[in-house]
């Protein structure tokens, strides 16, 4: 499979989950809102926003103010609009992995979102929630079961577990101090769609620990911490597809899930509470690091290369290896920023370690040919400006050279002559001696 595709069904995986926990954090949010006057709009906004990773605004928030933010803003990338959209976008670029079915459910979800705003706007937000979750539900129903038990199945399987545990961390983030009685952890079950099973499971009764329990070790329910993590460590290992080490994981990613695995189910009993919020900072930094592995193994073996203009000193095109960040983090000039439009990835540039022992060990022939991270751009393309040839005529000069021959510059011939407006290079015999002026490409100026 190719890595863009990989890619492309990873992040549709996440984009989709995200859309619908965002949904269904936000509904239960709003129900809590409306129907308890007791409650402060203002706080319970806040803590929302907080957990959604989105910067809470200066001024008072209430219900329309938070949901305009979350669920109808395309200047946030964890809104629902905005998540929606990425993952249809994924899905576009990779039709031939996707099925029919989930490209139709994506796009005319999309297309659907106009009516959904407008509706929710004048009979309120509940419906545009439901709207949401009922597309995600389908997404999910068809892609189990439309698509093959190959890589494809597992890159999007292993994008939906690893959102779905950094969405309940986030979720139980924001209750991690409250009171053993209070109330507000029915609205961490009622988020997760976990109340009706929480209720079967523990014959009703509601405790703190029983809820954290529940959601972080639970092996049955499928929006637990621990199964999501099992369910993405399975997906690495069935994609490695290699015998079984002897030595263990050999992975990054895997030994982050296994590690992380490992503590929660081998936790004492009774012990979950007790360090709550450093636990789930620390399953939410491994969400994070576990992105970065995945991306760095499957998805970017090259260095990440951007083209900027650099006109204060230079006064040219340039090309530029890494990110203009770098410069301010001390020795870290062998990590390169990745620009995606999830999660900052970080890969390996020509400045680590591992590439320059690699560099040392296997030489090139001829010589060093590495190139200055700052390129001109006439020197990258292989002409000056203004002075750009038929990709024919190069061919047929320079045969599989570079174009342009570096910094020689290449002169049109006048009209009438032998090779009909074909350009020469100095110092070389034409490849036919009587060519006609129909059977080459002129040069262009």
């Amino acid at each position: 499979m190719l890595a863009r595709n990989a890619e492309s069904l990873y992040w549709i995986g996440r984009y989709v989950e995200r859309a619908d926990d965002t949904a269904r954090i936000l509904d239960v949010a709003v129900h809590q809102l409306l129907e308890d006057a007791t409650v402060d709009p203002d706080r319970t906004s806040r803590v929302l926003l907080r957990v959604l990773g989105i910067e809470p605004p200066e001024g008072d928030l209430d219900v329309w103010s938070v949901t305009d933010l979350v669920a109808f803003s395309n200047e946030h990338g964890g809104s629902i609009i905005d998540s929606i959209a990425k993952a249809r976008e994924n899905a576009r670029g990779a039709r031939e992995v996707a099925s029919s079915e989930m490209w139709e459910c994506l796009n005319a979800t999309y297309n659907g979102l106009p009516a959904a705003e407008r509706a929710a706007r004048a009979l309120g937000p509940h419906q545009f929630f439901h709207y949401i979750k009922d597309r995600a539900a389908m997404f999910a129903g068809l892609s189990d079961s439309t698509l093959s038990r190959d890589d494809g199945y597992r890159f999007l399987l292993l994008g939906r577990s690893i959102e779905r545990v950094d969405m309940t961390v986030r979720l139980l983030l924001s209750r991690a101090g409250d009171r053993a009685s209070s109330p507000a952890w029915v609205t961490v079950l009622r988020s997760a769609s976990a109340h009706d099973t929480y209720l079967r499971t523990h014959r009703g009764l509601l405790d703190a620990t029983l809820v954290v329990e529940f959601m972080l070790l639970d092996r049955l329910f499928p929006r637990s911490v621990f199964h999501s993590l099992q369910v993405a460590e399975t997906c690495l290992a069935e994609l490695d597809q290699r015998p079984s080490s002897r030595v263990g994981a050999r992975h990054e990613a895997q030994r982050l899930l296994g590690r992380a695995r490992s503590e929660l189910e081998f936790l004492p009993p009774g012990a979950l509470l007790e360090d709550l919020q450093n636990r789930l900072d620390a399953l939410q930094t491994t969400c994070r690091e576990v992105g970065e592995a995945i991306a760095l193994q499957y998805f970017h073996a090259a260095p990440w290369v951007a083209w900027t203009d650099l006109r204060g000193g230079r006064g040219r095109d340039a090309v530029v290896e890494g990110s203009c960040e770098l410069a301010d983090q001390g020795g870290a000039h062998h990590r390169i920023r990745v620009r995606r439009t999830g999660h900052p990835l970080v890969q390996r540039g020509s400045a680590h370690p591992a590439r320059r022992q690699q560099a040392e060990r296997h030489p090139e022939p001829g010589g060093n040919r590495s190139v200055h991270p700052l390129l001109p751009l006439h020197r990258l393309l292989g002409h000056r400006r203004h002075r750009l040839r038929s990709a024919c005529a190069a061919y047929r000069i320079g045969g599989h050279r570079f174009i342009g021959g570096g910094d020689r510059t290449v002169r049109r011939p006048r009209r009438g002559t032998g090779l009909g407006g074909l350009a020469q290079q100095p110092d070389r015999r034409p490849l036919r001696r009587n060519a006609r002026a129909h059977n080459v490409c002129p040069a262009r100026s």
